[in-house]
């Protein structure tokens, strides 16, 4: 027993920064929820990441302290089901013109600072969103402000909460108060517009625009991504940082030195960053990026594991609502399994599909060497898939009752068809600043792939779906399963790591 938990206490020494992550995260859980099993998980991570008292004790410490800060910094309210009138202070952080199937409206997202009724504080800094009709006769309030808002406000789900305003009153100005949230809209509309200018296909235009900015107008797209497993695809996320940091490096490198290229990219990263907004998947993965590029460009040594837990702590900084939020669960659930359990799932697939050293590989024909790439590339994509999907698969029951079968096969290609239509993009806009003959060349296969990809999710016949359905999947499996999976998970990627020693060391 006291060696499993010295390689459990190896294994936070070695990654601080997801430890306290994890142990805030869980800290606001029982803020917010006073669930008891949060309270099992808190002492389950205090006794696996040190069996020495005074470790504990400080660590409860903390917790407590944090506690304190939560209890001063936020106030939940208690919201009857037919709501809470009153009135607060608005502070805007995004706003979006959202299609659905009975019309568009207005979305803004945002934070109510205070919501007071009849003199008294119901609510303090806590997360909310406000619906509004899109109507092209009545003006909407700007979101380059903040406001003083009446209305009613109701708890929607998992603290989430909605903001109806009221109609004889209008949103009150505050003054020397200023929000970014109007000149992103702005920005993100030309982008669309021009996405809409390359492409003759609406479809095509606002599915290239929507992966771009992290935002689908369409349902139907959404509905059709959500079939096959593919919503992770539409938003945001390191994939898509990852890309972008790494075409602009290679265009870059070709104009400027290497040492101005670095900055550039920084720049351009963190502006793109500061376009998109807020969000929990996009902070993470500008952090990550960032961290990466940094220590790349200094020869800093990193973890992975660490930049992981430097990017969920901010996020709890900033707003801890956010562990709450779909998007942050499957972004940090789906980077964490990657990172925890892919070189197991890989190292186990090499005994099936084994590698070869490269003087082998060369020494091959040259149909055996396409070949043999192409089962690397299957093997990779197969360990893929199981290491995201052992960490999603509980969580898609959790939230929608059913696992879509055919998201282990569409995983498999998807994302590199994507990083495919990324880079025919990026050639495709050199080719209107610098190189416009090729572009009547490029236009065309890329929107035939473009249409084609997207054919393949729309074509697809609803009657032949496959899908593991349940009816109820409670929270506490969800949450006993998945302790139950990553403690496999580090007792396995600390035996990996024992195993790469002794064979560095022999």
């Amino acid at each position: 027993m006291k060696n499993w938990l010295k390689r459990f206490e190896s294994f936070w020494s070695a990654h601080p920064a997801l430890y306290w992550g994890l142990l805030f995260c869980v800290n606001f859980a029982i803020f917010t929820t006073y669930h008891p099993l949060f309270l099992l998980l808190l002492i389950y991570l205090f006794f696996t990441a040190s069996y020495s008292l005074t470790k504990v004790f400080a660590s409860i410490l903390l917790c407590i302290t944090n506690l304190a800060y939560l209890n001063y910094h936020y106030k939940i309210p208690t919201i009857p089901p037919y709501g809470l009138q009153g009135s607060g202070y608005l502070q805007i952080d995004s706003i979006q013109l959202k299609s659905s199937f009975q019309g568009k409206q207005w979305v803004y997202k945002g934070f109510l600072k205070n919501w007071t009724c009849d003199n008294h504080l119901l609510a303090k800094n806590i997360p909310v969103n406000i619906f509004i009709p899109h109507n092209t006769n009545i003006n909407r309030p700007y979101a380059n402000k903040d406001y003083y808002v009446y209305g009613k406000i109701y708890h929607t789900k998992s603290y989430s909460y909605t903001f109806y305003p009221q109609k004889n009153k209008p949103w009150q100005i505050v003054n020397k108060s200023y929000s970014w949230a109007e000149k992103r809209y702005e920005i993100k509309e030309s982008i669309k517009k021009y996405f809409s200018t390359l492409f003759t296909s609406k479809r095509d235009a606002n599915f290239l625009s929507g992966i771009f900015l992290g935002e689908q107008e369409d349902p139907l797209l959404s509905f059709h991504f959500n079939r096959f497993g593919l919503q992770h695809i539409l938003a945001v996320s390191g994939f898509h940082f990852g890309i972008i940091a790494f075409l602009l490096q290679c265009s870059l490198r070709t104009i400027f030195k290497v040492q101005f290229v670095f900055f550039f990219i920084i720049l351009l990263i963190t502006f793109y960053f500061i376009l998109l907004g807020l969000s929990p998947s996009v902070l993470r993965a500008w952090i990550a990026i960032i961290a990466i590029l940094i220590a790349n460009r200094y020869g800093l040594c990193y973890s992975s594991l660490n930049i992981l837990g430097i990017g969920l702590l901010t996020v709890i900084f900033i707003d801890p609502f956010y562990i709450y939020h779909l998007g942050f669960q499957f972004s940090f659930l789906t980077t964490s399994a990657i990172l925890i359990f892919y070189p197991s799932f890989d190292s186990f697939l090499e005994k099936v599909l084994p590698k070869r050293f490269l003087n082998e590989a060369l020494d091959l024909k040259v149909i055996h060497q396409l070949v043999y790439i192409v089962l690397q590339w299957i093997r990779k994509g197969i360990a893929l898939s199981f290491a995201v999907n052992i960490a999603t698969f509980p969580l898609t029951l959790y939230h929608f009752s059913k696992f879509p079968i055919l998201s282990l096969v569409y995983n498999l290609f998807f994302p590199l068809c994507i990083s495919i239509i990324f880079f025919l993009i990026f050639l495709l806009i050199l080719s209107h600043v610098q190189l416009y003959p090729i572009k009547t060349v490029l236009q065309p296969i890329c929107e035939k792939f473009v249409h084609s990809l997207l054919a393949s999710i729309y074509n697809y016949p609803i009657h032949r779906e496959i899908h593991f359905s349940i009816k109820k999947f409670s929270f506490t499996y969800l949450l006993l399963l998945l302790t139950f999976t990553y403690t496999l998970g580090i007792i396995l990627y600390y035996k990996r790591r024992e195993q790469e020693k002794n064979i560095f060391f022999t």
